[in-house]
């Protein structure tokens, strides 16, 4: 994986490589480390990895990432209502306040060799400094200027868009070497073989995020959907981040991952989406594997199938029909 300096200086992506180093102290890329070759690291560079981000910190060092080694992931939507009791009603009266989003996370930080390990607590201590407010200083006087709001990215399950995380702030992060894994004692590159210093072999992280919602969410008001918005020519348009929130991969839909039996609904979203949306694409396929499972033959064109008749044939209701059967089962 190419080195941040190939970058420009607004992209920081995590880079999880061998831990050997250079003469003057910089990675080396290469595929072994000590003549293995570490999996870990190839996974971790295709997206598999924990990310948090200070908002408002220096472009080029306010991210920092982690393996993803997931021990715990709780995903908590909380609906609060305000309750109200009220004399002579068997029940309070309830008024919607809020929906709230906080996620516990738990991740394991294991360490191939030293230099990993190192690195490792590097990370550790940046990850504690997110925690910490940006402040101004005249004199003796600090003012604080922001709060440590922070971006939490982890693969389609916490993710503001395809690019970054979810903004939120953090209750806290737990620090917690396991001690059964040991320790890599002193450092080698330092003076007397670094005594007296200490590397957790494996590190244990857990955090409460709670999620602070960037965009609009809801049930369209004016037609019942949720991946619509009013535009400001006062048209309905389609939501990107709606459509994919909050566990689909991007480019895709909530409402083309499942197979839908309401017609209706297909064809008000045709006429939102359009043709060569990708949604309605996985619409179409999906209606014509259904079609196609029920022994219906499916169309060879572009067009949308015709809807499968469910109706009963005109002039019959659904309870002559039922009678119609039951008769014939009696021989009457």
């Amino acid at each position: 994986m190419a080195s941040n300096k190939n970058k420009p200086p607004e992209y920081n992506p995590p880079f999880f490589g061998p831990g050997k180093l250079s003469e003057d102290m910089t990675r080396m890329v290469s595929t072994s480390r000590n003549g293995f070759s570490d999996t870990t690291n190839s996974y971790a560079n295709q997206g598999y990895y924990v990310e948090f981000e200070y908002i408002h910190g220096e472009t080029s060092i306010n991210k920092v990432a982690f393996k993803s080694f997931i021990t715990d992931y709780q995903d908590n939507f909380n609906s609060n209502w305000n309750s109200e009791e009220v004399y002579g009603r068997p029940d309070p009266i309830y008024t919607f306040q809020n929906t709230t989003r906080v996620i516990n996370l738990s991740w394991d930080v294991p360490s191939a060799d030293f230099t990993e390990a190192e690195q490792n607590l590097a990370k550790a201590s940046k990850l504690m400094r997110f925690l910490y407010p940006s402040y101004t200083q005249e004199g003796n006087v600090s003012t604080l200027t922001k709060p440590p709001l922070l971006r939490l990215k982890f693969t389609n399950l916490a993710k503001k868009n395809s690019t970054q995380g979810l903004l939120g702030k953090a209750a806290g992060f737990s620090f917690t070497p396991d001690l059964e894994a040991g320790w890599w004692d002193g450092n080698p590159r330092e003076a007397a073989g670094g005594q007296g210093q200490l590397y957790p072999k494996l590190l244990k992280f857990t955090c409460e995020f709670s999620v602070i919602h960037e965009h609009h969410l809801g049930w369209h008001d004016c037609d019942g959907k949720w991946e619509v918005v009013c535009g400001e020519d006062g048209k309905e348009r389609l939501d990107p981040d709606k459509k994919v929130w909050p566990f689909i991969p991007f480019d895709s839909s909530a409402s083309a991952g499942q197979i839908l039996n309401s017609p209706e609904f297909d064809m008000d979203l045709d006429a939102i989406l359009g043709e060569d949306d990708p949604a309605q694409k996985a619409l179409q396929d999906l209606e014509r594997a259904k079609r196609s499972n029920l022994g219906v033959n499916s169309t060879t064109s572009t067009d949308k199938p015709t809807a499968i008749p469910v109706d009963p044939p005109p002039g019959q209701t659904p309870r002559d029909e039922e009678e119609a059967e039951l008769k014939g089962s009696l021989g009457t």
